[in-house]
């Protein structure tokens, strides 16, 4: 019996359309969540802690202007059937 071999033919990437530097997403974040004081400096610390500069989405919900289609109250977040539907 023949052993297969794999073998890797070709590396591609691709990203979502919309782009966001991670201070965008982190005031998303405190807004959204409606975070305190303390809770927004350590959210802002982690952000800023962790390496990454940009984030890559396929909403255009991470902008605050209000017209989000899937973050619409922080009482209730989306389920998950209704992200991936997006």
């Amino acid at each position: 019996m023949s052993k297969s071999r794999s073998q890797i033919v070709s590396i591609g990437t691709a990203v979502p359309q919309f782009r966001y530097e991670q201070q965008t997403i982190a005031d998303f974040m405190m807004s959204y969540f409606e975070l305190d004081e303390e809770a927004s400096r350590k959210l802002s610390v982690i952000y800023h802690k962790s390496g990454i500069e940009a984030r890559h989405s396929v909403l255009p919900d991470f902008h605050l202007n209000g017209n989000s289609r899937l973050f619409k109250s922080s009482s209730q977040n989306p389920a998950l059937s209704e992200r991936m539907n997006l």
